[in-house]
């Protein structure tokens, strides 16, 4: 959420508060947050800015590839060294794209443990899809679905996310609306990242896996596939000439178009 991992984060929401923590993901939904996004990005700078307020003047950071393996390190200013760290990133696992497709295929590698980890990989194609499209998102799932997760999406589906996130970031906390987001097994991530793409822009995200049941992954707002082929089926009867991406391994793919 805060466009790359690293810098500032060692202190927000390395070290802090859990209220503080909300206050600071509930900026989720606003224009500029989100992967690979780190310039504007409102996230990032409150971090930064916290940092800076409590004297952090130094960090150190290693940049790894995508087999977790360090290529690259920086060390100094919490935001100069923080952007270099960032650029090499980038040449590993961010992409670029002449304009959004209409249907995205993606996969949870290497984040499959469970349901909610494996949401990197569509969260991380989100300014890829177009709106109205279709995401096509692969999981095993290993550890199925946890009952936190299953929670935040029953509470973000019955009530909205921008009702929510209003009544969060007004420190409301004794409406039961809310009061699932206050226990460690209710985390405001990436997924809500997801919740604006299906209510705002209309994306459709279709997850193909055996790890959890259909009734379940319906119930959070989500279509169901068993396999691939029946995936592709289902799109293909919508959108019979849709242009087509894939990214497997969680690179975050940027549209040249712009970031919605």
């Amino acid at each position: 959420m805060a466009g790359y991992s690293g810098g500032a984060k060692n202190i927000l929401p390395g070290v802090s508060s859990r209220e503080t923590i909300i206050q600071n993901h509930v900026m989720i939904i606003e224009p500029g947050a989100g992967m690979g996004l780190v310039e504007g990005n409102p996230i990032r700078e409150e971090m930064e800015e916290v940092a800076e307020r409590l004297g952090l003047d130094f960090i150190f950071d290693l940049v790894l590839n995508a087999e977790g393996k360090p290529i690259g390190a920086v060390a100094g200013d919490v935001r100069k060294a923080h952007r270099q760290g960032v650029a090499l990133a980038k040449q590993v696992f961010q992409t670029e794209i002449p304009e959004p497709a209409q249907v995205v295929f993606t996969s949870g590698h290497p984040h499959d443990i469970h349901l909610y980890q494996s949401f990197k990989g569509p969260g991380s194609v989100l300014t890829a899809c177009q709106d109205g499209g279709t995401i096509i998102h692969l999981t095993p799932a290993h550890e199925g679905v946890r009952d936190g997760t299953k929670k935040l999406f029953a509470t973000v589906n019955a009530l909205g996310y921008k009702n929510i996130f209003a009544k969060l970031k007004a420190g409301e906390r004794q409406d039961a609306s809310v009061r699932n987001f206050m226990y460690p097994e209710i985390n405001i991530g990436g997924a809500m990242n997801l919740f604006r793409a299906v209510v705002d822009r209309k994306v459709r995200i279709l997850i193909v896996t055996q790890g959890v049941p259909a009734e379940t992954v319906k119930e959070m707002g989500f279509d169901y596939a068993n396999n691939l082929e029946e995936a592709v089926s289902i799109v293909h009867q919508r959108l019979p000439q849709a242009n087509v991406i894939a990214a497997f391994n969680s690179k975050v793919v940027i549209s040249s178009k712009g970031v919605r």
